[in-house]
């Protein structure tokens, strides 16, 4: 089958058909399938490509909640939060000043990684 690219200057290989100045001759199905599906031309006949959806505005789509709304306790504790990390609404939640530890637990302090790890 003859298969005319869409850019008539095109010299180069899809899978293993080489075209020369946009065109090529193959009998190989993947190749024929995945031009027919990209716009090129097929013996002559042009494929029409569907139009493709809109974009969709992202202001435009309502969001949805599904199960239960979800809060950081590092960056929002309330008074009653199970466990909540020390420090937590005080210091940067990325900082290691803010660390989760059971009660009675030494701190956990910030030490550097050995050389050969």
């Amino acid at each position: 089958m003859k298969i005319t690219a869409p850019n008539p200057t095109y010299s180069g290989r899809i899978g293993d058909v080489q075209f020369r100045n946009g065109v090529a001759s193959t009998d190989n199905p993947a190749v024929i399938s995945y031009c027919r599906g990209a716009g090129y031309t097929i013996d002559d006949e042009v494929v029409e490509q569907p139009a493709g959806a809109a974009p969709v505005d992202s202001r435009d789509v309502e969001c949805i909640q599904l199960g239960t709304p979800l809060r950081d306790a590092a960056v929002d504790p309330h008074p009653g939060d199970f466990k909540a990390p020390t420090n937590a609404g005080a210091a940067d939640p990325h900082s290691p000043h803010v660390v989760s530890a059971r009660p009675g637990w030494p701190p956990i302090i910030p030490a550097p990684l050995p050389a050969s790890v």
